[in-house]
């Protein structure tokens, strides 16, 4: 669970370097994880919550801007 936690952290520190207004960032980061969760509840692979917000902020870090 650290290991889980751990990778939040680094993600949301990584991603907030890049953005002054965190605002702007939850929002990004919600809209892209509502869209990973529908495509994985379309292609039926299930995908908890928390793996997508992972992944959107993994995705928003790898962008040059959102």
């Amino acid at each position: 669970m650290d290991d889980k936690m751990d990778d939040k952290k680094k993600a949301l520190s990584q991603s907030m370097a890049k953005s002054d207004n965190r605002y702007v960032l939850v929002h990004a980061v919600s809209k892209r994880a509502k869209k990973i969760i529908d495509t994985s509840s379309q292609s039926s692979i299930e995908i908890s919550s928390n793996k997508a917000i992972i992944t959107a902020l993994q995705e928003i870090i790898a962008e040059e801007s959102y």
